[in-house]
């Protein structure tokens, strides 16, 4: 799970580097990089998983996106 985590990261930096790559097409692979990681976490609940998936797709930006995310984590247990 941590290799994958790992990867999951050096795939956003790659993107991110990328110049040519139009902005909506970086956020999109971001978020489907996001949900990929969400998924593979072996210690969140069904709901937990669901609920993250959800506001990662209905995010507008990263910012909105991570703030969500963290907002999220820190006001729910998510190993239900």
């Amino acid at each position: 799970m941590e290799f994958e985590q790992i990867k999951i990261v050096l795939d956003i930096v790659k993107l991110m580097s990328m110049p040519n790559l139009s902005q909506f097409a970086k956020e999109k692979t971001i978020k489907e990089l996001v949900c990929r990681s969400v998924e593979s976490q072996q210690d969140f609940g069904i709901k937990t998983k669901d609920d993250l998936k959800l506001l990662i797709n209905s995010a507008n930006s990263e910012m909105e996106m991570t703030t969500a995310i963290l907002t999220y984590m820190s006001t729910h247990n998510c190993y239900n």
